[in-house]
């Protein structure tokens, strides 16, 4: 005999299971695992590659309806299972948390994009040579290495919240542990190099322009 909490318990998850809360986890998964291989890949390949400019426009457009189909269905997955996820909390309150966190990564988000700028968010110093000047922090990158996947991921969690959803909030932890998997695989030796390069740049135009001035 199943015992009765358990069997309410069961028949509950199942009733989360709907056919179109199933059919936007799926989607996002995939669009979750083609940001991670077809993005990740992508660049991988690129770094023995000549510059191409107009290869990175056609990169950016096919990364950007996966990055976006990929926050949308997302938000699906929390709307079809939505009160799905049982707290002690009253709602205002896990809403008030949730807003909070939403509100602090999207800002946090914004703020890295307006130092990056739509070149930085897509990647385009992998397809072609950027500005040759030292790097220097600016902006939240004073503070964080990396803001867009840390505290810019807070507003997926603030959504969860909002919506008190379970599985908006597992899919959101899926979600972070792909994206660093993604900056550790694909992004972080490329991004140290690229770094290391400009400085090494600059440090040699500075150096021949103080020989200069001595002669």
């Amino acid at each position: 005999m199943v015992p009765r909490r358990l069997e309410v318990f069961l028949l509950g998850c199942v009733a989360m299971l709907s056919v179109p809360l199933i059919t936007a986890a799926a989607i996002h998964v995939g669009f979750r695992m083609a940001y991670f291989l077809y993005i990740g890949l992508t660049l991988s390949r690129r770094q023995e590659k000549e510059d191409s400019y107009d290869e990175w426009l056609r990169f950016k457009k096919r990364a950007s309806l996966i990055i976006n189909a990929d926050g949308l269905t997302l938000f699906l997955v929390m709307v079809f299972s939505a009160t799905s996820l049982q707290l002690p909390a009253s709602f205002k309150w896990t809403f008030a948390i949730g807003t909070i966190l939403s509100v602090v990564g999207v800002g946090v988000k914004l703020a890295a994009y307006r130092v990056v700028g739509a070149k930085g968010y897509y990647w385009y110093n992998f397809f072609c040579d950027g500005d040759e000047r030292e790097y220097a922090a600016r902006g939240v990158y004073k503070y964080m290495d990396n803001p867009m996947y840390t505290l810019g991921y807070l507003h997926a969690f603030g959504l969860a919240l909002i919506f008190r959803s379970l599985w908006g909030l597992a899919f959101s932890l899926f979600d972070w542990a792909v994206i660093w998997a993604f900056y550790y695989y694909f992004e972080s030796q490329h991004t140290r190099f690229h770094r290391e390069q400009v400085t090494s740049f600059s440090s040699r135009h500075f150096e021949v322009d103080s020989l200069s001035q001595e002669n």
